[in-house]
């Protein structure tokens, strides 16, 4: 492997315990994989965490992987109360945040709120 490439720090934060977590976790993991595989500049360095769907524990995985792996972009979270506060923490931070997770309903003011989730 080249050692000259760029390393892109992803954490994901997932229901490890759920069966569609797991699966996001295999897809996830051979996507990386390939990707590393052919990528002449860039690795991905996937960070996965394991939620349970409870939301204090998603602020904190979110804050550790930020604050420790410094990750570039957070993806996963399948609930909204879950995706709307790590966005939160990724808005102060100025990191990404994409989630699985579809809201009830799309507030007009949401993208003015919430600028790094998508």
């Amino acid at each position: 492997m080249n050692s000259d490439k760029k390393v892109i720090s992803i954490g994901v934060i997932i229901d490890g315990d759920s069966r569609i977590g797991k699966e996001q976790e295999v897809a996830m993991d051979i996507a990386a994989k390939s990707y590393n595989n052919t990528s002449k500049n860039h690795k991905l360095a996937l960070y996965f965490r394991n939620s349970t769907e409870d939301t204090l524990r998603a602020i904190a995985l979110a804050e550790e992987m930020i604050n420790v792996q410094k990750v570039q972009v957070i993806i996963g979270m399948h609930t909204w109360p879950e995706a709307a506060i790590v966005a939160e923490i990724g808005s102060k931070a100025q990191v990404p945040i994409i989630s699985f997770a579809e809201p009830i309903i799309t507030p007009p003011l949401m993208k003015a709120r919430w600028p790094f989730l998508k």
